[in-house]
């Protein structure tokens, strides 16, 4: 159990001795010496890297999915900002969009936080699912509870998808190197 702890936090821990950011291991320390001090997980600039890209990515998904919803509204698909929507197919019509959007902002933001892709997905994508929940619970008479629920219970499989999508562009890279 203690090595896989260390594992996981070996993958995301740099070298003070190094400059730039870079992997080293620590399987070989054992659990009793261990101390967390002597490790760092980010930099400054890998947390301010990693903290932008997850804003990237929350900006680009809200600015497609509302400008999607302006778009539908003018076409009188929707109903205009602020009636109630409780039209099932609509409803799903706005959830299968925003999923989409979800995947394309949690890509951008895997793509800009390269070495940290997988915490800034995954923090996407937790994020994500909690906004949904506040959303659901504020707005309650705009839209069933449902609608925010299956947002939520989307929003880390979407951000996850995004992030394997990176993962399988940075191996195809790697590959054609």
């Amino acid at each position: 159990m203690a090595n896989t702890f260390l594992r996981r936090v070996s993958r995301f821990s740099i070298c003070r001795e190094c400059p730039e950011d870079c992997r080293f291991s620590i399987l070989s320390v054992s659990p009793k010496v261990l101390n967390f001090e002597s490790i760092i997980i980010l930099t400054p600039i890998a947390m301010i890297r990693l903290i932008l890209s997850i804003l990237a990515g929350f900006v680009v998904t809200a600015i497609l999915s509302t400008g999607t919803d302006f778009a539908f509204e003018s076409a009188g698909i929707l109903p205009p900002y602020g009636q109630p929507l409780m039209d099932t197919g609509l409803l799903l019509l706005a959830t299968s969009y925003r999923a989409i959007y979800q995947v394309i902002g949690s890509y951008l933001a895997a793509l800009l936080a390269r070495d940290r892709a997988n915490t800034a997905v995954w923090t996407l994508g937790i994020l994500g699912a909690a906004i949904w929940l506040v959303g659901g619970l504020t707005m309650k008479g705009y839209a069933p509870f449902w609608y925010s629920l299956l947002g939520a219970v989307l929003s880390l499989p979407t951000t996850l998808l995004g992030g394997k999508l990176y993962a399988l562009k940075m191996e195809k890279t790697a590959a054609a190197k």
